[in-house]
């Protein structure tokens, strides 16, 4: 299991040479993009199957349009097992809503994923294939 806390470095911070390479390397280094989510990509690949990867990131990949390549990559690759918006305030000076994403390097028929608008709200568990049709 791997749980982590990955850069949170937007694109515009990262240099020109840097994003070509990214590019090159990552297949969900598209668009506007952060570095936690190729590090959502490179702790896919490097994980062993059924290995369990729990990160805490900025929320902007549940529904920002510039980050549907690794939503899509996540949900053709990986069984999700948790994601949980916890809003701001998760980390002092931090003014980014933050999540949890846990996914296991596997892929399950009818996966359940346990998700939360807000942490502290209620859980619900919905089908990875609802995903896929959203």
């Amino acid at each position: 299991m791997v749980i982590a806390n990955p850069p949170w470095v937007q694109s515009k911070f990262i240099s020109k040479s840097d994003k070509e390479l990214f590019h090159k390397t990552y297949t969900t280094a598209v668009g506007q993009y952060d570095l936690f989510n190729l590090f959502i990509e490179k702790s896919h690949s490097i994980c062993k199957e059924l290995g369990v990867v729990c990160f805490i990131t900025p929320d902007r990949f549940i529904t920002n349009i510039d980050y549907e390549k690794i939503r899509k990559y996540l949900l053709k690759k990986t069984s999700l097992k948790q994601v949980i918006a916890l809003g701001d305030g998760v980390f002092e000076n931090v003014c980014m809503p933050s999540a949890i994403l846990i996914f296991q390097k596997s892929l399950t028929e009818n996966n359940k994923v346990l998700v939360s608008p807000l942490f502290y709200e209620k859980f619900y568990e919905v089908s990875q294939n609802d995903f896929k049709l959203n």
